[in-house]
């Protein structure tokens, strides 16, 4: 079963928190879902490490290993990218570890041979541009670059030296090509100007709440930004409470008045 760790909390106890995200991530009922935990019937990849707050980190490692302890039957395998492990000065104790290594020119150009000419133009950026090199050494990367610049004029992409200013403009210019694919709905209701406010607000919101899966059920009051948006919540909840219940209880009489 597949757990992603951004959502641990200090507050929690690994098993606990293990419990907690198979009833509301998986839907499995409460009572079961601790006697899996407890009868050590999953076998767990802990996805993430290195996406738990910095601060937090220390004592994630030190609650994975008290879980070891106390539930040593249990197999698990736990992710992390090297530079964030590497400064986390608890270790696990595990019996191994893999280190994914970063593609390889040939696989690189394996790929880019599934889209012949049509990226013949970004083959000819990438001999120029060691930063946008640097980001086709990963899988996600890659993908996202073949689909924000298949087709496009690379002479008009700005040179950026910087990854991160790269990494950027390579993000929003993928955004803007999803924003014109032809499968996309033109009688949608939200522009791309509204689409990317909210995005990003929710953005904002499961950063703030250490939620990396989105779950519209993990969505909370609490997330509005004041007290005003809190109260207009409250007033919608208990007008459309009232409506339901006058529907309920009017119904009923409302036919008996019209059948007499």
């Amino acid at each position: 079963v597949v757990f992603n760790l951004a959502s641990w909390t200090e507050k929690q106890s690994l098993a606990d928190w293990l419990a907690n995200q198979l009833n509301t991530v998986y839907y499995v009922p409460k009572k079961i879902a601790q006697k899996w935990v407890s009868e050590n019937k999953m076998l767990l990849l802990l996805d993430g490490l290195d996406e738990v707050r910095q601060e937090s980190r220390k004592k994630c490692v030190e609650a994975i290993k008290q879980f070891r302890n106390d539930y040593g039957l249990t197999s698990f395998v736990v992710c992390c990218r090297i530079e964030e492990y590497t400064a986390i000065n608890t270790k696990l104790s595990f019996e191994g570890a893999i280190e994914l290594q970063p593609l390889t020119s040939k696989q690189i150009n394996t790929y880019f041979d599934r889209f012949g000419k049509s990226i013949t133009r970004l083959r000819q950026l990438l001999k120029k541009d060691k930063t946008l090199q640097e980001l086709t050494e990963t899988p996600l990367m890659l993908s996202i670059m073949v689909l924000a610049y298949k087709d496009v004029d690379t002479n008009k992409l700005p040179a950026l030296k910087n990854i991160n200013d790269q990494r950027k403009y390579l993000f929003n210019t993928y955004i803007s090509r999803m924003f014109e694919r032809t499968t996309r709905m033109s009688s949608s209701p939200f522009t791309k100007e509204r689409t990317l406010h909210y995005l990003s607000w929710l953005a904002r919101k499961m950063i703030q709440h250490n939620f990396i899966t989105y779950q519209i059920e993990v969505m909370q009051p609490s997330w509005l930004e004041d007290d005003k948006q809190r109260r207009l919540y409250k007033w919608i909840v208990r007008l459309s409470g009232g409506l339901i219940i006058g529907l309920i209880f009017g119904l009923p009489s409302g036919g008996l008045s019209g059948g007499l």
